[in-house]
């Protein structure tokens, strides 16, 4: 009995008193006072739908930053940019048959330019790294390159980390995001509505299909196994018959879009190191790619489901719910916070 307590106490704790909770979330840009709306990008919707602390802990920058690899944080940048800042330098007006070799010249700058860069930033340890990384990272994002020009020729070009932000009026929360590379097109048969396609860049790993569809929430934790503790969870918002969207990034960038009066074409997620694509929504133009869906008009539940994260969190974190664990301890993982989480400690003794 007395192990049963101590685990409730463990995984409902208290609320933060109302003020210090408001002045948390003003410090940390969490909340529009005006108009008491949450604030959330996808990473951070994210992190409060797994665990409350994550969340916060996250908020509050308290990751160790010992275990931080920062050479793989800096070869993600440094694709990232010199992608960039090559497409930025091809002039306007070039001819078909000069693009390629005008790409690769703006490429071969940047990628050097970009290498000093980051030696500069994080010392010359990473030399070694960046020198046998810049002719495959030549090779692998021409290929990116060859991609984008065959496969959305019909599109313009948006920009890069295009910034995106909406108010949710039935959920009081807003969401806002950047998305890596946004190409369009107008439509004149629907009124000359734009319609987008969605590109993130990672550099290696790519979220799995399943993840991007609805699925079963997994079981709550063991030790809260009495009905009285399962009601509990779900007039708190935990509920272990409902579903689960476990990856968000795209799916909240299509819904930011949608929400905005676009029209979502495709979405989709490109591994630099592996040049391949996996799909959010497929996008018409490339016919071969394995996606999730294949129209927009097939993610009304994401898309619910979304919202509902944003309901539920919002009305968590305005209530001072900030040091709530998760549920589910397989999400306790590849959390960076778990030395500093007190149920994990807990359950762990």
């Amino acid at each position: 009995e007395e192990q049963k307590t101590a685990t409730k106490n463990y995984s409902h704790p208290k609320p933060i008193e109302t003020a210090i909770a408001r002045r948390f979330l003003d410090e940390t840009k969490s909340i529009d006072l005006e108009k008491n709306y949450s604030i959330f990008s996808p990473s951070s919707l994210e992190d409060r739908s797994r665990c409350g602390f994550r969340w916060f802990a996250s908020r509050m920058r308290l990751s160790d930053v010992y275990a931080r690899d920062d050479s793989a944080i800096a070869i993600g940048n440094f694709y990232h940019r010199a992608y960039r800042l090559a497409i930025q330098r091809l002039p306007r007006n070039h001819k078909d048959g000069q693009a390629e070799n005008e790409f690769q010249r703006a490429l071969n700058s940047t990628l050097r330019i970009e290498a000093e860069r980051i030696l500069l930033e994080y010392g010359n340890g990473l030399r070694p790294i960046l020198s046998a990384l810049v002719p495959r990272a030549s090779h692998r994002l021409h290929e990116l390159w060859n991609f984008e020009q065959k496969m959305f020729s019909a599109y313009e070009r948006e920009g890069f980390e295009v910034e995106l932000r909406n108010e949710f009026t039935d959920e009081e929360a807003i969401l806002g995001g950047r998305i890596d590379c946004l190409f369009s097109r107008q439509d004149e048969s629907l009124g000359n509505i734009k319609c987008y396609v969605i590109v993130d860049y990672k550099k290696n790993s790519i979220p799995s299909i399943s993840k991007m569809k609805l699925s079963a929430m997994p079981s709550a934790l063991d030790e809260l196994v009495s009905s009285d503790e399962t009601q509990e969870e779900e007039v708190n918002g935990y509920n272990d018959s409902a579903l689960l969207l476990q990856e968000i990034q795209i799916p909240s960038y299509a819904l930011l879009l949608e929400t905005s009066g676009g029209r979502i074409d495709g979405a989709f997620y490109w591994s630099i190191e592996k040049a391949e694509a996996l799909g959010y929504i497929k996008p018409p133009t490339v016919p071969k790619m394995k996606s999730a869906y294949t129209y927009s008009n097939e993610t009304g539940d994401v898309r619910s489901a979304l919202r509902d994260m944003l309901r539920t969190a919002s009305s968590a974190v305005k209530a001072g719910n900030f040091l709530d664990p998760a549920l589910d301890r397989a999400v306790c993982e590849d959390c960076q916070f778990k030395p500093l989480c007190r149920y994990w400690y807990f359950l762990e003794l």
